[in-house]
């Protein structure tokens, strides 16, 4: 699976792209909102792993965006905003899934495996 990951933390982002490739994924990455939209719109990813603050746009304008645009695949927000209000946003604006940080890499592979399901 081609996942697209938009982080801007470069400790985050390594991470979970070393974690990612570990299991097979191929990842692209991006540290700024602007360079994830536009990346996103070129390569089409299977998955878009989105963090919340970005550098240009935020993930919930990203996502919107993308949505407007007819990407159908999933999006799931990894982010440190863990209230409800937030979540509530992810949702509203096109998120299909949700994940808080910090969290356990096995959480992360569930729900990618989850969404390459419903995505099938």
């Amino acid at each position: 699976m081609h996942i697209l990951l938009i982080e801007d933390s470069l400790n985050t982002a390594k991470l979970m792209e070393l974690e990612l490739l570990d299991q097979g994924h191929q990842v692209t990455v991006a540290r700024d909102g602007l360079a994830g939209l536009h990346t996103a719109q070129s390569i089409l990813p299977d998955l878009v792993l989105l963090d919340w603050k970005l550098p240009t746009l935020s993930g919930p304008e990203i996502c919107q965006r993308l949505r407007q645009s007819g990407y159908c695949r999933p999006i799931i927000f990894v982010t440190a905003m863990s209230d409800a209000e937030h979540q509530a946003t992810g949702q509203r604006v096109g998120g299909s899934d949700y994940l808080v940080k910090p969290f356990n890499s096995e959480v992360l592979f569930e729900r990618i495996q989850q969404q390459n399901c419903c995505a099938a």
